[in-house]
């Protein structure tokens, strides 16, 4: 019984270890994801991900053709 007891004990503490580690690379990799989001927040807007400049990108086209639509309707206004 003393045998299996202390196998149980070792096994706790391998258990624990795992996720003690388990844990440190979870809060690494959450410090790395937050370190890419301010790197991202400090560059102008071309420069930043994908999906932000895609954003950017439909977003000028639809002012674009707003205003071309405007000035074609202004015109046959006047």
């Amino acid at each position: 019984m003393n045998k299996e007891s202390e196998k149980e004990k070792l096994d706790l503490i391998e258990v624990r270890k795992r996720e003690i580690e388990l844990d440190r690379a979870e809060a690494e990799a959450e410090k790395s994801e937050q370190g890419h989001k301010e790197y991202q927040k400090m560059l102008p807007w071309y420069k930043k991900d994908l999906f932000f400049n895609i954003l950017g990108a439909i977003a000028t086209v639809f002012v674009i053709v707003g205003l071309t639509l405007i000035a074609y309707n202004i015109k046959f206004w006047v």
